[in-house]
């Protein structure tokens, strides 16, 4: 027990302090450009993308029974990742189970996107907007569709599970889930990888929140 007690506690310090650290720190929004929003709901970071860009019409990449209707009123589409576990079994924080955190911190398991259509987002507290060149747009919708697995027609592979509302349904991700490679690790490493000011690696959602607050030029 001890242990794990000290792995846990060397595991809080190290995300302390690399979440602190910036990088792409010469990053400014684009004077011109797409906007795209990150998310939290205190916990657990989505990508919010609008729907439909010069670069690419999302609604492609779903089959049309897919959402059905819930297209019509939805101008963006937000990109969560994590724990297929923990995601099907956990729609509320209250459904918990110490067996589904376990499993899904310390054992390397399955994945899938969690994916919700929006109407136009608002920013606050919890959602920040960034607006992206062409280039950095274009490296964040390749590293989100790189995160689903295919079906053999060329849609998204839709997990056999209904979603917590309405408009969200889960698919299928070939990435793997663990403890350094969380939900927001995930959100971070999208947004690092096109070049956009977040921590240096995180597995919390504020030090994202943070780093983007502290963006010049926001």
């Amino acid at each position: 027990m001890s242990g794990i007690f000290l792995k846990i506690i060397f595991f809080l310090i190290l995300a302390f302090l690399l979440s602190l650290i910036p990088v792409n720190r010469s990053f400014f929004p684009a004077e011109e450009g797409i906007s795209i929003y990150v998310s939290s709901n205190g916990v657990h970071t989505d990508l919010v993308l609008p729907v439909k860009s010069e670069f690419i019409n999302w609604q492609d990449l779903f089959k049309p029974s897919h959402f059905g209707n819930g297209w019509t009123n939805a101008s963006h589409i937000a990109f969560g990742w994590g724990d297929k576990g923990f995601y099907l079994n956990t729609p509320e924080w209250s459904d918990l189970k110490l067996n589904t955190a376990v499993k899904a911190l310390f054992i390397p398991s399955e994945s899938v996107m969690h994916v919700t259509l929006w109407p136009e987002p608002g920013e606050n507290d919890l959602t920040k907007k960034i607006v992206l060149s062409d280039s950095e747009y274009k490296k964040i919708v390749e590293n989100i569709i790189n995160s689903f697995s295919m079906s053999k027609n060329g849609y998204f592979l839709k997990v056999n599970h209904p979603g917590y509302g309405d408009y969200d349904l889960f698919f299928e991700s070939p990435l793997k889930f663990h403890l350094f490679k969380t939900c927001n690790v995930w959100t971070n490493n999208v947004l690092k990888k096109a070049g956009v000011r977040t921590s240096f690696w995180t597995p919390l959602d504020k030090p994202i929140l943070y780093h983007l607050s502290n963006i010049s030029g926001t």
